[in-house]
């Protein structure tokens, strides 16, 4: 699985969405968390919306990726948030 984020000059989060792109990898889920920060971002469509993390497919000839991308993270001062958000990311991929 490949993550990216908007950290370190959100080189993560542009790599993901290349990856995404040249993969034709398509959106198979949304992960939202009550531990992300409280606030909204706007799309370009005008919509807000909360922050989450999007989950992408593409298969491969070899091995399939997942590729999951976000904006936000839990607070770093919130170590039980870190480990909630991972637990419930294990829980919504297949086993």
């Amino acid at each position: 699985m490949f993550r990216g984020f908007q950290v370190s000059g959100n080189v993560g989060r542009i790599a993901a969405h290349l990856l995404i792109k040249f993969c034709d990898a398509k959106l198979f889920a949304e992960f939202y968390s009550p531990t992300f920060p409280d606030y909204i971002s706007i799309t370009p469509k005008g919509i807000a919306q909360l922050p989450h993390y999007e989950f992408y497919y593409a298969p491969m000839e070899k091995n399939n990726l997942v590729i999951m991308t976000g904006e936000i993270q839990p607070s770093f001062e919130d170590v039980v948030a870190h480990y909630q958000v991972c637990e419930d990311i294990i829980d919504l991929l297949p086993h």
